[in-house]
């Protein structure tokens, strides 16, 4: 199994940890000619950095572990090693999420509302032994959309709403995966912005 997290990019788990006031602040810096105090907050001011690769010959318990061990909320599906642990969009594969492997190992709302199929806890972990052999190709999203860094957050959303997804794979200028934003993401954006305007701090 090939885990990479981003070698030139904050570890797992830290990309908004402290300090996401810290992040929109600085984004502030740059406005929008003619519209007065209003920010032109970018994708990559609000995007996580923390990228974890997985290969599509891994099985879903594979991707599963290593988003429970990084704390993690997706993978990219990448096949071969690139340099540095650098992946391009045109190296993805796929992604798959957390959303994903639930709906691959856990029972369905019928599957859990018919009569006695499960009395404990141990007969979901007896259906979810089976899924978890399962390839991550099969449960994976492809293909990925992606939007560019520089993108707003507008087109960030519309891209989301119109593609039914949660997970957005952004890149740089040379097609080069930078990192991933997330519809919480942008919630926390507008909200933070709405807390600025309002003056609320609770």
């Amino acid at each position: 199994m090939v885990v990479v997290v981003m070698a030139v990019l904050p570890l797992v788990g830290t990309a908004h940890t402290g300090a996401p006031d810290l992040v929109l602040t600085a984004a502030r810096a740059t406005r929008l000619p003619g519209l007065e105090g209003e920010a032109m907050l970018c994708v990559k001011d609000v995007m996580h950095t923390d990228l974890c690769r997985v290969e599509p010959g891994e099985t879903v318990a594979d991707v599963a572990r290593t988003l429970i061990f990084h704390g993690a909320q997706c993978a990219l599906v990448v096949e071969g090693e690139e340099l540095l642990g650098i992946v391009s969009e045109r190296d993805l594969l796929g992604i798959v999420t957390e959303r994903d492997l639930l709906k691959a190992v856990l029972p369905t709302t019928a599957e859990l509302n018919e009569a006695g199929s499960f009395r404990a806890f141990s007969d979901l972990v007896a259906v979810a032994r089976d899924h978890f052999a399962a390839p991550v190709e099969s449960v994976m999203t492809r293909p990925v959309r992606t939007v560019d860094r520089d993108a707003g957050l507008i087109r960030a959303l519309g891209t989301m709403l119109s593609g039914r997804i949660h997970h957005l794979p952004v890149v740089g200028p040379k097609g080069e995966v930078v990192g991933v934003v997330t519809q919480p993401d942008l919630l926390r954006a507008v909200f933070m912005e709405w807390q600025r305007g309002t003056g609320a701090s609770h």
